[in-house]
């Protein structure tokens, strides 16, 4: 199986410098760049999941993989019937470059529709209706960000146009239309009042649950991601709450964490999914009184498990989802308590390490062409030097301001801010097969960023090891999942 993974190398469209085949050592683990790594951590995979899935329809169970089960997964990988694939998981610790982690957090896991409602609460833990914010309104916020105190009317930006264009300078043009010169400026910059608003969400107090207690408290959104069209699910419960998503979101259950498709045991896809079990989801709660511990007076908020009544497929929906800082990664949006799909190191909580990529000299490389048609070309050696030197001086200068902000006293939740994205972060990810294949099939091709390929390559070699017969039909598919 490796042959092809070695074959993806050297057909690498990066001339120069291919990077050597994976090789899993101690410990489960791939050693990656110069501080990485990827490791898996759990698993619950292989091929026999992927048959008796395919096969429970007819009611069939088998206890060993066969001829007629490896013959049925070339089928189903061919014809792309995808959702046998989802009945398995791989846990991946991984260390990687801040850039890397971005483009790893773009990929579609689990993820909510624009119109879920966010709950938000003020200093004293209280849910106001005047905080909550859906999922549309928050990545409009985090992408675009927000008005600030220099916006102006809608037909003010054309009257402040027409003298700028006349050659009139700002003060003046200021005077003219009647507005402030920081609003002129803004204007004519085409920033049009809107100021980013990332800190601001990053410091709105979302609600959370503490499992270890069942109480819910407050924690905070480090990113959010726009995870594109998806096909989605409407789910209600017995009390009518009811939330959009994803069917492999997980979702906060009386028996643990589950995907939707888990959880409710849906069978089928779109319009001809069915719902085959019961199943409680912990929702925004009751209100207790706090007995246990006699040194906290009043009434605690605790998730309250509400049994699914209906489930229907929506179709195609714009989502998103939230990566939420630790210890509990998990938020509550229409009154359900759900998942994200990534747990990252948080820097707000934990002190940074001085550990950044420096790439070796053969992976400094030269971007030539248009957007979309680059090809990657090797540098000189001096340039190469060069670039590696100039990268580590700004990562000693960062790291010094960090560290002297922190001994300062600064948070470090803003101390982080000075730190770039060749810092090193570490994250959990969950995974079924048919995810990963589909993870593999981009960010494993030769037009791929050399180093997120690498980690690519690496994932790729577990789901190989794990689900030979899963692999080779992926590979027989011309690198394409189901």
């Amino acid at each position: 199986m490796t042959t092809e993974i070695e074959r993806a190398d050297a057909d690498a469209a990066e001339p120069g410098a291919p990077a050597p085949p994976p090789v899993i050592g101690e410990g489960d683990r791939v050693e990656l760049l110069d501080h990485g790594f990827v490791r898996l951590d759990a698993s619950m995979a292989d091929d026999l999941s992927v048959a008796n899935a395919a096969r429970v329809s007819f009611a069939r169970r088998k206890e060993e993989l066969d001829d007629a089960d490896r013959g049925l997964i070339r089928f189903l990988m061919r014809d792309r019937h995808g959702t046998p694939f989802e009945h398995n998981s791989f846990r991946f610790h991984i260390r990687c470059p801040i850039f890397v982690a971005r483009e790893w957090m773009r990929h579609r896991i689990g993820c909510l529709t624009g119109d879920a409602l966010v709950t938000f609460v003020d200093t004293n833990g209280h849910a106001q209706p005047q905080l909550a914010k859906t999922m549309d309104e928050l990545w409009s916020m985090w992408s675009k960000g927000a008005r600030d105190g220099y916006a102006v009317d809608a037909g003010t930006p054309a009257r402040i146009s027409e003298p700028a264009t006349m050659g009139v300078n700002q003060r003046a043009g200021a005077i003219r239309v009647g507005a402030g010169r920081h609003s002129v400026r803004s204007t004519i910059e085409g920033r049009g009042g809107d100021g980013s608003a990332r800190s601001s969400v990053r410091g709105m107090n979302l609600r959370i649950l503490d499992q270890s207690t069942n109480e819910f408290g407050v924690g905070h959104i480090d990113e959010i991601v726009d995870k594109g069209l998806q096909p989605v699910y409407r789910v209600t419960l017995a009390d009518g709450k009811a939330l959009t998503l994803t069917e492999n979101h997980r979702v906060l259950t009386d028996e643990g964490w589950h995907t939707l498709r888990d959880a409710v045991g849906l069978v089928g896809d779109g319009p001809g999914a069915r719902q085959t079990r019961s199943i409680r989801f912990v929702t925004n709660g009751t209100l207790a009184l706090d007995v246990a511990a006699p040194d906290r007076r009043g009434w605690k908020l605790t998730g309250h498990p509400v049994d699914v009544v209906g489930i229907e497929y929506v179709g195609l929906r714009q989502t998103y989802d939230l990566c939420v800082e630790g210890p509990w990664h998990n938020f509550v949006a229409n009154g359900i308590v759900v998942h994200n799909s990534f747990n990252e190191f948080s820097l707000r909580y934990a002190k940074a390490t001085d550990d950044f990529y420096v790439p070796a000299l053969e992976d400094v490389r030269s971007q030539v062409g248009k957007p979309g048609a680059y090809s990657f070309e090797p540098v000189e050696d001096d340039l190469a030097a060069h670039t590696v030197e100039e990268l580590r001086k700004v990562y000693d200068v960062a790291y010094e301001a960090y560290t002297v902000l922190v001994e300062k006293g600064v948070a470090r939740e803003l101390a982080r801010s000075v730190l770039p994205v060749g810092a090193y972060t570490e994250f959990y990810w969950t995974v079924n097969a048919r995810s990963l294949m589909h993870f593999v099939s981009l960010r494993a091709a030769v037009t791929a960023q050399r180093e997120i390929r690498r980690y690519a390559l690496a994932v790729e070699a577990f789901l190989a090891r794990e689900m030979p017969v899963t692999y080779a039909a992926f590979i027989a598919n011309d690198r394409n999942g189901p």
